[in-house]
This record gives C-alpha cells, structure tokens and sequence, in this order.
C-alpha cells in the first residue's frame, strides 16, 4: 500500500471512531431509542450522507458501540486473571472486573446488555461480518472464563468436579450477570427493603461462587 494511500485509510478509520465517539456522547445524553441518524450526524458535524458510508443504520452504528464495550470488557477481564496465579483467584477477580465494569462504565454496560438481548444470526437471518465479530469475541470473554476454572481444577483450587470448565464459566457468568440487572433495575428496592448495597449483593455471589468450587467443602 502507498503512502497516500494508507494515510487515507488512516484518515477513514478515524472519521469512523469520531462518529462512535459522537454516537456515545448523543446516547448518553438523549438515550439511545431516542437519538436519530441526524442527531449522530450533528454532534458528529458531519453530513447524514456520509455518516452512510460508514454505517449501514442505527442499528449498525449500536453494534459498533457495542462491540467498543466488550471489547473493554475483554480488557478488564484479561488484566484481572494476570494478576494471579490460583485459578480461584482468577476467577475470583474476573468476577470483580465486572462489577467494577458496572460500576464505572454504566455506560458501556447498558450497551452490551442491549446487544446480549439481541438474537443476533436468529430469526433475522445470517449475522453479518460485524455481528460475527461481536459473537466472536463474546467467546473470548467466555473462553478467559474457562481457562481460568481450568486453571483452578489444574491447581487444586477448583473442584474437579464441578463439570467442564465452560459449563461453569456459563454458569458463573449467569450468576453474576443475574445479580447485576437484580440491581440494575431494583437498586432503591435493595437499599429501601432489603438494607442491601450493589457491591454487598454483588461481592455475595462471587463469595457463594467460590465456597461452591471450593475443594475443602
């Protein structure tokens, strides 16, 4: 590729994180069913026209958002195993990742629930390159998950009976997820009625999680 040409690559690539930058800030602000594609375009200070070139419609532009968010979540997760050694502790702190996602990129969470919901390569037909690349890394994060309890069975810290290592990524993931939309959606019913705070609820399934695959029980 010639230089002219790969800086106008260059160029095409940032045009396109610069309207996501745009789209997250008019999503924030508006909330996301109520923006429009000449919303995105004016915050962006770009034509409708040209926001088509890169986008193929909102519903594009959420994905790539999306995909933006589990990508950080990928992150957070891969910087939590690495500071450990035991599998349970892993385990463990990818647990703690992503409350900490929840807690500090509301965000981004809200944006890759809505895209979990979506039945994406379903009823709506084959995914597309974008949508496979999302499910893609969907099972990195899972996969992270696996390794880890693999990890843990490896080394003892895990039972080695608590079924393939994906399976109880799954299932941990559920439990975990479970309890962060209990609180995304109820948090003034658990303070109000039940005296309970989100890192209280939360940091109790990663603790029952835990006494569950610990060995010694």
């Amino acid at each position: 590729m010639s230089d002219l040409a790969e800086r106008r690559q260059e160029e095409k690539e940032q045009r396109r994180e610069d309207i996501l930058d745009a789209a997250e800030r008019v999503f924030q602000r508006q909330g996301v069913d109520n923006v429009t594609m000449g919303a995105i375009a004016k915050e962006a200070r770009v034509s409708r026209s040209l926001i088509y070139v890169y986008f193929t419609d909102k519903a594009d532009i959420e994905l790539a958002v999306a995909q933006r968010s589990i990508d950080l979540l990928h992150q957070l997760f891969e910087g939590a195993i690495q500071r450990h050694t035991h599998g349970i502790d892993k385990i463990r702190a990818i647990g703690e990742a992503y409350i900490t996602f929840f807690r500090t990129r509301p965000f981004h969470y809200e944006m890759f629930v809505r895209q979990e919901a979506i039945d994406v390569g379903g009823d709506q037909g084959e995914a597309t390159p974008a949508q496979r690349a999302y499910q893609h890394r969907g099972l990195q994060v899972m996969e992270l998950m696996a390794d880890a309890v693999q990890v843990g069975m490896d080394d003892g810290t895990i039972r080695s009976d608590v079924g393939s290592p994906m399976k109880t990524a799954v299932t941990l993931w559920g439990m975990t997820h479970g309890v962060l939309q209990i609180a995304a959606i109820k948090e003034r019913m658990l303070i109000e009625q039940f005296r309970l705070s989100i890192d209280e609820l939360a940091g109790h399934a990663i603790e029952m999680a835990g006494r569950a695959m610990d060995p010694a029980r």
